[in-house]
């Protein structure tokens, strides 16, 4: 597994379960870590990525207290040795709160199977549920993390992906995309600002179905 970190590198999120401010690339490796999924870390994407079975990239959120940073954008160079990953077989984990609005028009924006429904209002989304029949049936979980993390949450829709979870107004954040050969996941939301259900470590839990499925 090659974990991506390519988020804006400014602490945006408080994590929900220590309380500390962290990169959503930390959030993210911290996930990986309680599911026990080994990885390798980089904050450029290599060349060659057929070695790895699967890629979890952050692009992060926009940062509220820096003037509104935006978050990380996967450069065209990028783009292409991730479809050329997932045209091979490769499986994908891609989130950004502006993971459609940004690569709308692209090939890229074309593989994930979703539409791109507006940008959320802000605090828009604070509680986050599961999708009937999915991997994520009966899940309910809290969207805290601070303040940046809510802020301009794309509202997704599905064109061919198969959605994971939902919020208010029945807006989609989070897809999967199975297409057999391949799999890739598209997220509005930040997973390290999504709070674990009491002693439910349902985060873990999430990822290791992702990697499975």
């Amino acid at each position: 597994v090659l974990l991506w970190d390519y988020d804006n590198s400014i602490e945006t999120i408080t994590d929900p379960e220590i309380g500390d401010e962290i990169q959503p690339s930390t959030g993210l490796e911290r996930v990986l870590q309680a599911a026990g999924i080994d990885y390798t870390f980089v904050n450029y994407l290599p060349n060659n990525l057929n070695n790895y079975d699967m890629i979890f990239s952050t692009m992060g959120c926009f940062c509220v207290d820096w003037g509104l940073t935006p978050p990380g954008l996967v450069t065209v160079a990028d783009q292409a040795k991730l479809l050329n990953y997932l045209e091979n077989g490769g499986n994908l984990y891609f989130e950004s709160t502006n993971v459609a609005e940004d690569y709308q028009g692209t090939a890229f924006y074309n593989y994930m199977g979703i539409s791109y429904l507006g940008e959320g209002t802000e605090n828009e989304v604070a509680k986050v549920s599961g999708v009937n029949q999915t991997i994520t049936s009966d899940l309910k979980m809290d969207y805290q993390g601070g303040t940046s993390p809510h802020y301009g949450v794309d509202r997704l829709g599905a064109v061919s992906a198969e959605q994971l979870f939902t919020c208010e107004h029945d807006f989609g954040r989070f897809f999967l995309l199975d297409n057999g050969n391949n799999k890739i996941v598209t997220s509005s939301l930040v997973i390290g600002a999504l709070a674990n259900n009491d002693s439910l470590n349902q985060k873990p839990f999430i990822i290791s179905e992702i990697v499975n499925k």
